[in-house]
């Protein structure tokens, strides 16, 4: 986390594939790759942007700052597709039921002991875990699930070529971290946007866009796909959340740090001179 790209960029560059890392068992021997760093500013991008999961929509700020960024990047001649694959909103719910599959034991252990309650926002995924543990047979049918989601992914992505005008595979997506601009203390429920770069194993990196202005993203008038949806859009409050900042993310294939650093760049560099 950091004011200025550059910077994480830098600490990647010294730390990524670092051998001081070595005594770790899951420890990656994968040095900063330069060279693919430079290469992703040698030619124009081809970048998909998703604007709704299709389950819940981003509220009005983060839809602004979508269109800001596909403005900016066509200004910059970089080919723009929509980006619509296999429903996030499924999968994420399927990763959320194999990190509680133990039943929370190590959770309800800790705040049993404190009499703390669990937070609002985890509430009814703490309450559903209390069924106790999955069986080794459930268990592993989950990973099976979050395993065919991911070749549904690689399928959809590599497939991609037969939507881009110039034939290339995206090199990217751009899309929100959260559907919530903003919010107030334990209201966040929605995590598809932000979890399925956890799910995939992919590369992700977010970046500021704009601010939340009240005389122009007033609340969506439209009707929502879903209840969750509509509980999301109800939250909005463009007087309260008024100046607050808003980003997106990037989000790339799996061990490509490099490209998405690169592309935060390329974008916030877009994004200065056109908008």
């Amino acid at each position: 986390m950091s004011w200025d790209p550059t910077i994480i960029t830098q600490v990647c560059r010294v730390t990524l594939g670092h051998a001081a890392f070595a005594e770790d068992p899951d420890w990656i021997d994968l040095p900063w790759r330069e060279t693919r760093f430079r290469a992703i500013s040698d030619k124009p991008l081809t970048l998909a942007v998703m604007t709704s999961d299709g389950h819940v929509r981003p509220q009005p700020p983060i839809e602004r700052a979508l269109q800001k960024v596909v403005q900016s990047l066509g200004a910059s001649n970089h080919e723009i597709v929509e980006w619509h694959p296999p429903a996030h909103a499924p999968a994420v719910d399927n990763l959320f039921r194999i990190i509680g599959a133990d039943g929370a034991q190590d959770i309800r252990k800790e705040l049993e002991a404190s009499g703390e309650p669990p937070v609002p926002m985890l509430k009814a995924w703490y309450e559903a875990s209390k069924k106790g543990t999955l069986s080794t047979s459930d268990f592993w049918g989950l990973c099976q699930r979050r395993k065919e989601y991911r070749e549904r992914y690689h399928a959809y992505w590599k497939s991609s070529q037969n939507r881009t005008p110039s034939g290339r595979q995206v090199d990217a997506i751009i899309l929100p971290v959260l559907p919530n601009v903003a919010c107030r203390e334990n209201t966040l429920t929605y995590f598809g946007y932000s979890a399925i770069a956890n799910l995939l194993d992919f590369t992700a990196a977010s970046f500021p866009v704009t601010w939340v202005d009240k005389a122009i993203d007033v609340p969506s008038i439209t009707s929502s796909p879903s209840q969750e949806d509509e509980s999301v859009q109800r939250l909005y409050d463009p007087n309260a959340f008024h100046g607050s900042p808003v980003g997106l993310q990037v989000m790339c294939r799996r061990l490509e740090e490099e490209t998405a650093l690169r592309l935060v760049s390329i974008i916030t560099e877009a994004l200065q001179k056109w908008s």
